[in-house]
Order: C-alpha cells, then structure tokens, then sequence
C-alpha cells in the first residue's frame, strides 16, 4: 500500500512538471518528467513442494530539461533517482539442507546528458532515440541471514541508448514511454567495500536491461509532456 500510494504521488507530481513550449510560440525549452516501476515474483511447484521465486520490486523518477536545436534533434540534462528491493530464498552454506533469507536493498542518481532525435513521426504517433552519457552513484545493502554488507558505487561512467515512442492526446498533451528491451549501453563501474576497504572495478558493453548501462528492467514506463 505503501509503495501504491509513493507511485501516484510521483505520477501526480510528473503530470504537473511536464510542460513543453511550441515551435510556434518560438521557444525551445522543454522540461519533462517520467515514472518507471516494475515487480516481479511468484511461486514454483514441483512434485506437491511450492518454493518461492525471487521477488523484486523497483521504481525510478526522472526529469529532463532540454533544448531543441531544430525538428527533430535536442539536448539537455537528465537526472534519475531509483530503488530496488529483491527478497529470495538462498541455501546456507553452512548447513546446504535449510535456507536463509536474502534481501539486496539498492539506491542510486544518475546525472548525465541527454540527446534526443526523431527517427519518424506518423500521424500522432512518433519515434525517437535517446542517447544518455553521464555519470552513476549508489549504495546497496546485502543482507544473508544475520550478515550484512554494505557497497557503494564510488564511481561509474556510462552511455545508454534506448527508443522512445510519443503520442500526442491532443495540441497541448503528449504521453512518453521508452522500449527497455531495446536499449545498448556500456559502463565503467568501481565500486568499494564498506567494511574492508576492497575496490572492485568492472566494464560493460553490450545490450541489456541492467542498471550497469544507467537503465535497469522497468515493465511500466510512462512519462508526460505538456505544451502550451
């Protein structure tokens, strides 16, 4: 309920902040915002025996300044804040017969650059491709039983690309949604331990839905852009 209630005040406040200027009131500036929230889990039978999938539950809030420098191309910044939650069922090292609970707690901002393009537009419909480079901090908290550990990303440099579809309600209304599956991206992540002090650095190229190329899996996307 809890989770219900943060998603539609978020929604609210998007609805409220999404606002672009026309090109026929000669101005160029547009500022958008987006909600993305997925949730994933259920359970597993096998021979009368029920075992509980993993369940996980994430939600992220964006918002975009830009600035068009022609039809179809602009540019601006991009902010992002998002959470993660994922509670499992592991089996404990120490005695393979039982098994332990597993949460991983995961908060992160992005703040990159943000380049947008129009491929092609029919009728109220049109699609664009979205190109972010910036950078990436957060924290995660690990816990396996009574065991905690904490690690945060000191420091990450990424690009991401991804397609996105708008339609136009009406002259002044517009909705957003972008295509997750579709995006490429690659990152350079370090990330240190909080109680040994341990760095670890890793790289990513390719496609994917993962948070390591500044997107992670979002089933429900939806942004608005208001024009007036």
């Amino acid at each position: 309920m809890k989770r219900a209630v943060i998603l539609l005040i978020i929604l609210a406040v998007n609805i409220a902040v999404g606002k672009a200027q026309t090109e026929a009131d000669h101005s160029r500036f547009f500022v958008e915002g987006s909600v993305g929230m997925m949730h994933q889990g259920g359970t597993r039978s096998l021979d009368g025996v029920s075992k509980d999938i993993p369940s996980t539950f994430g939600i992220s809030f964006s918002s975009i300044v830009r600035y068009r420098l022609n039809d179809v191309f602009s540019v601006g910044p991009h902010f992002r804040i998002r959470t993660t939650n994922i509670k499992e069922m592991k089996p404990d090292t120490d005695n393979p017969v039982n098994e332990i609970e597993f949460t991983n707690k995961d908060f992160a901002w992005t703040f990159d650059v943000l380049s947008r393009y129009e491929l092609m537009r029919r009728g109220k419909f049109s699609l664009h491709i979205q190109t972010l480079i910036g950078i990436d901090r957060g924290i995660t908290k690990e816990k396996t039983g009574m065991v905690e550990k904490k690690t945060q990303t000191i420091k990450m440099i990424g690009f991401n690309n991804v397609p996105f579809v708008i339609y136009d309600l009406s002259d002044k209304f517009s909705l957003k949604t972008k295509i997750d599956f579709l995006s490429f991206g690659g990152s350079f992540r370090t990330i240190e331990y909080e109680k040994t002090g341990e760095t670890v650095k890793t790289h990513y190229i390719g496609f994917t839905t993962q948070s390591d190329v500044f997107t992670y899996i979002e089933y429900i996307n939806i942004g608005f852009i208001y024009k007036f």
